[in-house]
């Protein structure tokens, strides 16, 4: 039932959003999975601490964002303005533990969990921003999340059909080599097919090592969220989407794919 009013959604705003509306969608679906993950990470008892962070790292696709609206009068590689808007985000959670007088070892603690998440969570999602800016940046962002969702129920199908094997069992047990099997081979035809219908300018050799790319990314991303769940004890990231757990349950296949199609387009394709 989730996916059947999500998904539309998802789509339509892809689809029809002005880039301002979007990058408030989207801001909206990084401050929730900031929030899932310092509501993990960090104390009960450290809400300050949380909202700041989270505060801190809906910055980094502000940004982007910024640098996106006013790229014909900026000289700045964009590359920098993402990295110095980090640099800038660590310096301010620097600045408000001193002034807060939290003790060095929390306080490093904190800084420390709260780097990741914006290297892990913020900055990654600030990537799909970049690839709406590109001249067929829908349609590309239509390619990553089919690839990726087309994955994933391959994935789940036929693992729990035909899955024997486990993959990584000390951190997802209920994942087999399998399911990641038929979750690559999904995604090479989905690529693919996406491409010959909707993006020609991409060849089919070039589909076929994105969809690759993409679904190994993917599952990456997957593992690495389970890591951290199982790291703090948790089964899902949150209650927000019922089935899916929390919102970062429902996008932690994008952190790494959604990088990696960016610089695959930028890169390799032309």
């Amino acid at each position: 039932m989730t996916a059947l009013w999500g998904l539309p959604v998802v789509v339509a705003a892809i689809i029809y959003l002005p880039a301002g509306w979007f990058f408030a969608f989207m801001l909206c679906i990084v401050g929730i999975a900031l929030h899932e993950y310092f509501a993990m990470v960090l104390p009960s008892d450290a809400v300050r601490d949380r909202m700041v962070s989270v505060a801190l790292g809906c910055a980094l696709p502000a940004c982007i964002f910024w640098l996106i609206t006013v790229r014909q009068t900026s000289s700045l590689p964009m590359g920098m303005v993402a990295m110095g808007c980090t640099v800038f985000c660590v310096a301010a959670l620097f600045f408000y533990y001193i002034v807060t007088a939290t003790p060095p070892l929390t306080s490093i603690e904190h800084i420390g969990l709260a780097c990741l998440g914006f290297l892990f969570i913020a900055l990654p999602l600030s990537f799909i921003l970049l690839i709406r800016a590109l001249p067929d940046g829908a349609r590309l962002l239509l390619l990553l999340i089919s690839v990726s969702w087309v994955g994933d129920t391959a994935a789940y199908c036929i693992g729990t059909l035909l899955g024997r094997r486990r993959l990584c069992p000390h951190i997802s047990p209920a994942k087999t080599v399998e399911g990641a099997l038929a979750s690559g081979v999904a995604a090479v035809g989905t690529a693919i097919l996406f491409a010959i219908i909707a993006l020609p300018r991409i060849t089919l050799v070039q589909a076929a090592v994105l969809g690759i790319g993409v679904n190994v990314a993917n599952q990456f991303g997957d593992l690495s969220e389970s890591m951290l769940k199982r790291a703090f004890g948790m089964k899902d990231s949150g209650a927000l989407l019922p089935g899916h757990g929390g919102m970062l349950d429902r996008i932690d296949s994008l952190l790494l794919a959604a990088p990696f199609l960016y610089l695959y387009i930028e890169l390799v394709t032309v």
